[in-house]
């Protein structure tokens, strides 16, 4: 598997095609990190891009499993949605900050990725974070958080075609890793 300079690819699987889909979506993912991270991605994905969450965006949180916090399912649930919202992940990187329970079945997962959010020909590069937790034989996110990175000078460059340095002032810190199927 290659890998641009200064940055690996990582074994999770960003799912783009998540902010397509014109209704609310399952993903499956293994207990494992890598499993949470592909779940969590899909569903942040689909909340926040697909026209689905668009159509009735009052249910946004319910659709997600409905183990998010209060806070932050009601963040998701009253933000404005529309069909011109696209998340790319997979410009993007993941890093994941931590775990409970065993390192090979984690009962919960913190971390977080950055990528361009995209609405009415801007561009907006962001972090979001959370925690999904094992419920039930799935994952579920029990929450979910944007923040504001630097943004980068090339907006439309992707994390893999950054220079170093760039790509460390965007990111800001350690442990970052594209995804395996990471556009470059």
């Amino acid at each position: 598997m290659s890998s641009p300079r200064g940055i690996e690819k990582g074994p999770a699987r960003a799912d783009d095609a998540a902010g397509d889909a014109t209704t609310a979506i399952d993903p499956a993912g293994a207990q494992d990190a890598t499993g949470a991270v592909e779940v969590f991605v899909s569903y942040l994905t689909w909340a926040l891009a697909s026209p689905a969450a668009a159509a009735d965006p009052l249910r946004v949180s319910q659709n997600l499993g409905g183990h998010l916090n209060m806070g932050d399912a009601t963040m998701l649930d009253m933000r404005s949605h529309d069909d011109s919202t696209d998340l790319n992940p997979s410009k993007g990187a993941y890093r994941v900050l931590g775990h409970s329970g065993d390192e090979s079945a984690p009962d919960q997962v913190m971390l977080e990725f950055v990528a361009p959010l995209e609405s009415d020909d801007r561009i907006l590069w962001r972090k979001f974070g959370g925690v999904v937790a094992w419920v039930d034989g799935r994952w579920a996110p029990t929450s979910m958080q944007p923040r504001d990175v630097p943004q980068p000078a090339d907006l439309t460059q992707t994390v893999a075609g950054m220079s170093d340095e760039e790509r460390t002032r965007v990111l800001d810190g350690l442990g970052w890793t594209l995804f395996s199927n990471a556009q470059e």
